[in-house]
């Protein structure tokens, strides 16, 4: 029986009229209506033939996942079917579009707003730690939004990196640093990730951590002018508050920061132990006033280098990065703890457009050392463009 009709591709590049992209090299985005219902569907259509066997693991892996999921803060698959060439995921539609672009359009955002859009998303990954699963490549490519007005219903969505736990090696190594594989986003990954140790949950809340910097600042907390620079002061949790964008918002919101982006895995916090900060627990009795700070930067076509492409990354491929890590932690010694550091930040802050994402084919996720050097390093252009923001 046909349960859909098509109403044409979205491309990589082009959005659809509900302002809704969604795919990558190998994958083609169509808008599906149920005939019985009406209802309209994002329909992520697989090149199967496309794709490397190691990458179908990935796929198969991805789909088990979002199967078993289902909460009000992450986007619902519907159904799944295939053909002899093709994988159809059926998924939610979400014609609000990412978060980051409609606080772009918006100009500015106050902490109360900021408080209730990061509380969905932690509540999201808080379900997702409870069963195991880990995100790994929470970043704003990845934080949709039902419609655009406010108050704004919030979704995590791509689990093409997300992996379950392995409750054998959480038991000798501890839940917090059972996997091993070299995957994320430049910009967003955790510092346990990039010196190839052992991770776990706690590098989604790194991740958030990074997203709220942003979010209330409109700068990347981490940024560097050659790829060592970058890597060194992530894996040092090397940052500051600058006066600049920093001296109008609260104490509280600058304490979870810090206790987000701690450098120490056992001591950030949990999903479960962030959602009770004060910053968070009474959204309601933080200021309503914009935080002043210009975010039009943070918009999807502002950031330097978008890629679309499924963040896949094969662990035989990323060989460069372990010697590239092992060189930025070698060149300075890690500090005791992930507090604000000034060292190593001096010059501008980073512009949103040097989010860190990779050029590869991949999709925007971590690469081998040419690749990652072409991805950190910005322009003067650019940078000037945003400095003067």
């Amino acid at each position: 029986m046909v349960l859909f009709t098509w109403c044409g591709t979205v491309s990589r590049e082009v959005l659809s009229p509900g302002g809704f992209a969604w795919g990558g090299c190998f994958a083609k985005v169509r808008l599906g209506t149920d005939l019985r219902t009406s209802e309209i569907f994002a329909v992520k259509e697989i090149d199967k033939k496309s794709y490397e066997p190691r990458e179908v693991e990935f796929t198969i892996r991805e789909v088990n996942i979002m199967m078993k999921i289902t909460h009000p803060n992450i986007v619902n698959t519907h159904d799944i079917f295939e053909n002899v060439s093709h994988l159809h995921l059926v998924i939610e539609y979400m014609q609000g579009g990412e978060l980051f672009d409609i606080i772009a359009d918006q100009g500015h955002l106050s902490e109360q707003r900021a408080s209730q859009v990061l509380r969905d998303i932690i509540t999201a990954v808080d379900y997702l730690h409870t069963l195991g699963v880990v995100h790994c490549d929470i970043k704003p490519e990845n934080i949709l939004c039902k419609t655009k007005q406010w108050p704004l219903m919030v979704k995590l969505c791509d689990f093409g990196l997300a992996n379950v736990i392995d409750q054998s090696a959480s038991a000798a190594a501890g839940a917090n640093a059972s996997m091993s594989a070299t995957t994320g986003t430049p910009g967003y990954v955790a510092p346990e990730v990039i010196l190839k140790k052992k991770y776990g949950p706690p590098v989604d809340m790194w991740a958030i951590g990074v997203v709220l910097y942003v979010m209330l600042s409109g700068r990347m907390p981490f940024y560097g002018r050659s790829d060592v620079e970058c890597l060194r002061r992530t894996a040092n949790g090397q940052y500051s508050f600058p006066d600049r964008e920093w001296r109008n918002i609260s104490d509280d919101a600058k304490s979870l920061v810090r206790a987000l982006l701690q450098l120490n895995p056992e001591k950030r916090l949990t999903a479960r132990a962030a959602l009770q900060h004060g910053w968070l627990a009474v959204p309601e009795q933080l200021s309503t006033s914009p935080v002043g700070n210009d975010l039009s930067g943070i918009h999807s076509s502002k950031r330097k280098f978008r890629k679309l492409a499924r963040a896949v990354v094969l662990v035989q491929r990323m060989r460069d990065l372990g010697a590239l890590a092992a060189a930025a932690n070698g060149a300075a010694k890690s500090p005791a703890s992930g507090a604000p550091s000034s060292a190593g930040t001096s010059g501008p802050m980073a512009p949103v457009q040097a989010a860190g994402l990779s050029s590869t084919t991949n999709g925007d996720t971590l690469a081998s050392t040419p690749q990652l050097h072409d991805a950190i390093n910005v322009s003067t252009a650019s940078e000037s463009v945003s400095q003067n923001a």
